[in-house]
């Protein structure tokens, strides 16, 4: 039940990121090509690895890696 809160925590802060980040990158760039969505998938994509490489070699407690690797990536990126 614990692990549930967090990954939903960590999915209330990511949700709101995504679109904050998307719509920043998105009113500065012109064209047909979705800059907002790219830059929010490459910088989820790159902290879920640094993320996992933390708890993989570090030690990175399992709530922290629910919290940020399942909820915040999973809710920021599209690759949920």
């Amino acid at each position: 039940m614990i692990t549930l809160l967090e990954v939903g925590a960590g999915g209330l802060i990511g949700a709101p990121a995504r679109l904050l980040v998307d719509q920043a990158v998105s009113s500065r760039t012109r064209g047909i090509f979705p800059w907002g969505t790219y830059v929010v998938n490459a910088t989820g994509a790159f902290l879920l690895g640094l993320l996992s490489g933390l708890a993989a070699y570090h030690g990175l407690d399992r709530g922290a890696s629910a919290l940020l690797g399942v909820g915040f990536c999973g809710a920021y990126t599209t690759f949920s």
